[in-house]
């Protein structure tokens, strides 16, 4: 990267900052490994996760918004999409994680409604730490830009 943006964008990270939009949901802690121009290098520690396979996000966000009502799911909303058009697609919610040296804890109301009734397809899925790219897409999130 040219050293007047890599400049230019530490000097924006140390600015004050104006308004800034709420988040969606409190999200799970990451260490910041890497910065670059468009994306993020980020190691994520233990989590669990309600997932989903879904074919439209929306009703994919519906559905995990439902199960998670009064809960305190975590944010980003993570989708799993094989480089396959045959291939299921799946959403996971992280809802927990461990803390270093900590138990990771499963909500209650989780482990009750996971695979029951409506709630059929949503499996506990179980994350352990691990290392992401986290790209920003210029373009909508549609099968052709992600792969």
């Amino acid at each position: 990267v040219d050293t007047t943006v890599a400049i230019k964008d530490f000097l924006n990270q140390v600015k004050p900052n104006g308004f800034e939009a709420a988040s969606a949901a409190p999200e799970l802690p990451y260490e910041l490994l890497r910065r670059g121009n468009g994306y993020e290098v980020r190691r994520y520690p233990p989590y669990a996760s309600i997932k989903l396979p879904y074919l439209r996000r929306d009703e994919g966000f519906g559905s995990l918004g439902s199960f998670t009502r009064g809960m305190n799911p975590l944010s980003p909303a993570i989708m799993e999409v094989k480089n396959d058009d045959t291939a299921n697609k799946y959403m996971k919610w992280p809802v927990s994680f461990a803390l270093p040296g900590k138990e990771m804890t499963i909500p209650v109301e989780a482990k009750e409604k996971a695979g029951k009734g409506q709630f059929r397809t949503i499996t506990i899925d179980r994350t352990p730490s691990n290392v992401v790219a986290v790209a920003e897409l210029p373009d909508a999130s549609m099968a052709p830009v992600v792969r």
